[in-house]
């Protein structure tokens, strides 16, 4: 009997977690807010703007600077990131997730996440203007 009681909980547990629904978007949005994932695209939108856009006209500038927000930005790319969280993450990891956020700890961790991704943009940007300085023809910067 106890044997039957035992299957009959694993039997359930497991079929409540297979028939879990999918996280929701209004949740898979608030990890998104709660992770300061927002925060960290303007980030790394205005570090690369500063590094990229250190050698041309203000009119390329601001080009460069709507072309990232187009591209990258928020309101670009914020459905697809709840789409990917939904895709990613289960319903109890992203409880979880948020619980954990919502402690001291866990906002001390984020805040930190978001600097570290600050930082890994500008290393990011730093290298990647390298790279166009060091693959530029030889010869280019001379115009006759």
């Amino acid at each position: 009997m106890k044997k039957m009681a035992i299957v009959v909980v694993i039997a359930t547990l497991l079929s409540a977690h297979a028939w879990a629904g999918p996280v929701s978007e209004s949740l898979a949005m608030e990890y998104l807010k709660i992770s300061k994932v927002e925060d960290i695209i303007n980030a790394t939108i205005t570090q690369y703007d500063s590094q990229l856009s250190a050698q041309i006209t203000p009119g390329d500038k601001a080009k460069l600077h709507d072309l990232l927000v187009r591209v990258m930005g928020w309101e670009a790319i914020k459905d697809q990131l709840v789409a990917e969280v939904r895709n990613v993450f289960t319903q109890e990891e992203i409880d979880a997730s948020i619980a954990f956020m919502k402690t001291p700890a866990g906002a001390s961790a984020t805040a930190k996440g978001a600097e570290f991704s600050k930082r890994m943009a500008s290393i990011v940007s730093s290298n990647l203007q390298k790279s166009m300085v060091n693959t530029a023809p030889q010869g280019a910067a001379k115009q006759p």
